[in-house]
């Protein structure tokens, strides 16, 4: 029963070992977080967000902690503005809509999508920070345990004061074995560069 429609600040914090956040489950309709809104999850718990509804984001959702983990069950999540943080999408599928951003880390980090069929990441814009070569906390990842589409996603390389060495390897985006990323970044084609602070990056 009920409907979860947000406008505004929601703020959890450590929700507990055998909580959500929010827990969505018995829903009859799916969620949306318009987009003036904004969710933010930190601290210790079991999951931020608990639902088997579909999930629309038209707005921004940062997730941290132990209890920075959506579980989606049988639901999808449809990303149509900013999701960031460190954490963990379980369940579904997951969407991007054109013009999106995915932004692992509060500063670096990981985000991590599990026992999901789809990620489709297409036309999404990909902030990603680096710092050293140390995934999660000297730059940002995304791991990924199925296939990913990211057929004309921008990627957005946030420069801070590292200068990356010859032998230096980002891997941005990790698989788990026998999964597929398909497409290729907006403008850079497999053997394309990019300048990093100077530098000159190849993307493989």
């Amino acid at each position: 029963a009920g409907a979860f429609s947000n406008s505004g600040a929601v703020t959890i914090t450590s929700p507990g070992a055998a909580l959500a956040g929010i827990d969505a489950s018995s829903l009859s309709t799916s969620l949306i977080n318009n987009s003036t809104g904004t969710i933010s999850i930190s601290g210790g718990g079991l999951y931020g967000i608990k639902t088997s509804k579909d999930f629309t984001n038209n707005g921004t959702i940062s997730i941290s902690g132990t209890s920075g983990e959506i579980f989606l069950g049988s639901g999808n999540l449809m990303n149509n503005g900013t999701f960031k943080g460190n954490g963990t999408i379980d369940g579904n599928d997951f969407f991007s809509g054109s013009g999106s951003r995915i932004a692992p880390g509060t500063s670096t980090g990981i985000l991590s999508f599990v026992n999901t069929a789809t990620q489709d990441l297409s036309d999404t814009y990909f902030d990603i920070e680096i710092n050293g070569t140390t995934p999660g906390t000297e730059y940002d990842r995304i791991t990924i345990s199925n296939n990913v589409d990211i057929s004309n996603a921008v990627l957005n390389l946030i420069e801070g004061a590292y200068s990356p060495e010859t032998s230096d390897v980002f891997t941005i985006i990790e698989v788990a074995p026998g999964g597929i990323i398909t497409g290729t970044f907006n403008g850079l084609l497999e053997g394309g560069t990019v300048i990093f602070n100077g530098e000159v990056l190849y993307i493989s």
